[in-house]
């Protein structure tokens, strides 16, 4: 690194190489964000790929309010419920 008036050469210190490892650490994280919520969006009765609008900071927080204060519409499981008195899931 070079020395310029009583400081350091902050274009050494950020090489091309960071920008690669923080988009890489992003994505990490953004994928590790989207994948339960698009199967809580797919749950809900909602499009999942609204899972993609969580990335997003300030619509993701909305996303939440929107989630919890809709009504869900249910989905169809592969083992049906009897909720009839005294049914239930039997194991």
């Amino acid at each position: 690194m070079r020395e310029y008036k009583g400081g350091w050469d902050m274009g050494e210190l950020f090489a091309p190489w960071h920008l690669v490892i923080l988009l890489m650490v992003a994505s990490f994280w953004g994928i590790l964000l989207v994948i339960p919520f698009w199967q809580i969006f797919k749950k809900a009765g909602m499009p999942p790929p609204l899972s993609l609008l969580m990335i997003v900071p300030l619509v993701g927080f909305v996303m939440l309010y929107v989630l919890a204060f809709s009504t869900w519409k249910p989905v169809q499981t592969a083992y049906p419920i009897d909720y009839r008195a005294g049914g239930g899931p039997s194991i």
